[in-house]
């Protein structure tokens, strides 16, 4: 999947990425392919937008997580560096992913 953090001046608290991240879903309805999922009582709150047939990609969107962006070019930072942390990377999290353990939310 991809995730995907709006940047969202005003937006700090939590209750007003949620106000947020429901316009977004609003719009996002719109469109018939994917199905929305709001996920607000999460530590961090998101929408889960996945597709309603299989082999489309799925996202989560989230406003102003800025520890995820890190994160993200951390982990960048390592795979530039040597290759194989990307593979294993990808690795690790197929193996979680097939044994139900990748979620935070549950």
């Amino acid at each position: 999947d991809i995730d995907i953090c709006l940047q969202v001046a005003g937006a700090g608290n939590r209750p007003a990425q949620i106000k947020v991240l429901r316009r977004v879903a609003n719009e996002l309805h719109r469109l018939s392919s994917h199905y929305i999922e709001p996920r607000f009582s999460a530590k961090i709150p998101i929408i889960h937008w996945a597709p309603r047939t299989p082999g489309l990609m799925s996202c989560d969107i989230s406003v102003n997580n800025t520890l995820a962006v890190v994160n993200s070019q951390l982990i960048g930072a390592y795979s530039a560096i040597d290759e194989r942390l990307r593979v294993l990377g990808l690795a690790i999290k197929y193996w979680a992913k097939a044994r139900g353990i990748n979620d935070r939310s549950r």
